[in-house]
């Protein structure tokens, strides 16, 4: 095995047990794990845990700031409300979008005593769930990741790790504490 493969397998190691680690913290010292759905945005301390299932097209965004221990989570279905054309949208069903859900996310940290400064983010979704498909208008996937790094270059929000794109759905986990994302994939889990 080449040094490359050795340092791959010993992180997915490290993160494997990670995973196994959250779910004896969150049995053990009263973290409380929050689910975020298709289309909701959740906010949290350092007892929290967030996390969303399923990542397929969808890109879940996490927006932090480690120094006050607290973040918002994004699950994104779609790049843009202008996709949008019908009527009697509540707002809460248009953070579905990324050009809603991450200036929302920003908004609601500002009001939770962040600066914008303090904020970074990361990143994990945006699969080609339709495999044969080479038209890029079905690559809902791509599409929704450029709209989500254009949101947060937008606001001056610093990405610091991402893992999109391929095409196998990803289970995220945000630890607000630690600001680690752990990403489970079917045959692996990485640490971002």
């Amino acid at each position: 095995m080449d040094q490359g493969s050795a340092a791959a397998s010993a992180s997915e190691d490290v993160a494997k047990r990670e995973w196994v680690n959250l779910d004896s913290a969150i049995k053990e010292h009263a973290l409380e794990e929050v689910m975020v759905n298709i289309g909701e945005c959740a906010f949290g301390d350092a007892s929290k845990i967030m996390m969303c299932m399923g990542l397929g097209s969808c890109v879940g965004v996490a927006i932090y700031d480690s120094n006050k221990k607290i973040a918002g989570l994004a699950h994104v279905m779609l790049p843009s409300k202008n996709m949008f054309t019908g009527e009697g949208e509540s707002p809460e069903d248009m953070k579905r979008f990324a050009d809603v859900a991450v200036p929302y996310l920003v908004e609601s940290l500002l009001k939770m005593g962040s600066l914008r400064s303090s904020m970074l983010s990361k990143i994990s979704g945006g699969a080609q769930m339709f495999k044969d498909s080479t038209d890029e208008l079905f690559d809902v996937g791509k599409r929704n990741v450029l709209a989500v790094k254009k949101q947060l270059l937008d606001y001056n929000i610093h990405l610091v790790a991402d893992d999109v794109y391929g095409n196998e759905g990803r289970t995220i986990r945000f630890v607000v504490d630690t600001s680690k994302m752990l990403v489970r994939t079917k045959n692996k889990i990485a640490e971002l």
